[in-house]
């Protein structure tokens, strides 16, 4: 079991999702008192009264205690581009938390070095070899593409919230963050032709 080092809501128990989610980029954000902000819902919420610390920038961890390798600069520069790019056509923004967007960009070029493909580093994987010769997890993944919900919170509305309209009922997105409307409806979900198909999507035993 391999656990990827980026902000992620992924298909496990509520408590998880919460822990996971934005696990690296809450390193980097820090209340009043010092303390770090250790879930997405806290870390969006939050986020405006939040300060990033003025100390030396932490090296972003692979795990507890490790040091995560840095990917290659021109791996680095091409998810930039790409999220950028994808944001745009989508009709979405980047997180407004700086370190949520650079923890899952750093991530995906992570990916690019690793495997040559930019699988979601948002999820436990069994294998990645495996994984990263499906489509479904490949940055846009699926999910996105048909219900336009980044479960990395890479792709959100401006307030930095993910859009759960699209999703179907008993999502964990939904469960999560409730309703959230999509104030660009005509932009994105290019797959959304494949929303009658949505059981077919990878469950958490499929990833984990």
């Amino acid at each position: 079991m391999t656990c990827e080092p980026c902000p992620c809501q992924s298909r496990f128990s509520r408590q998880s999702r919460l822990s996971q989610a934005s696990a690296i980029a809450a390193e980097a954000v820090m209340n009043d008192a010092g303390s770090i902000v250790k879930d997405a819902l806290a870390l969006v919420n939050y986020a405006s009264a939040a300060q990033v610390s003025t100390l030396a920038p932490r090296p972003v961890p692979f795990a507890k205690g490790i040091e995560m390798a840095e990917p290659k600069q021109e791996s680095l520069d091409k998810m930039w581009k790409y999220a950028k790019g994808f944001a745009e056509k989508s009709g979405t923004t980047m997180h407004p938390t700086p370190a949520v967007t650079e923890a899952v960009v750093k991530g995906l070029a992570m990916h690019m070095d690793e495997l040559g493909k930019p699988l979601c580093p948002c999820n436990f994987y069994k294998d990645k070899q495996a994984e990263a010769k499906l489509r479904r997890w490949m940055c846009a993944c699926d999910e996105m593409q048909i219900y336009k919900y980044c479960h990395c919170l890479l792709f959100v509305r401006e307030d930095g919230m993910p859009i759960t309209e699209y999703l179907p009922e008993g999502h964990e997105g939904r469960e999560v963050y409730g309703v959230v409307t999509d104030p660009t409806p005509n932009k994105g979900r290019a797959l959304k032709h494949k929303t009658a198909q949505s059981s077919s999507l990878p469950s958490d035993t499929d990833t984990k």
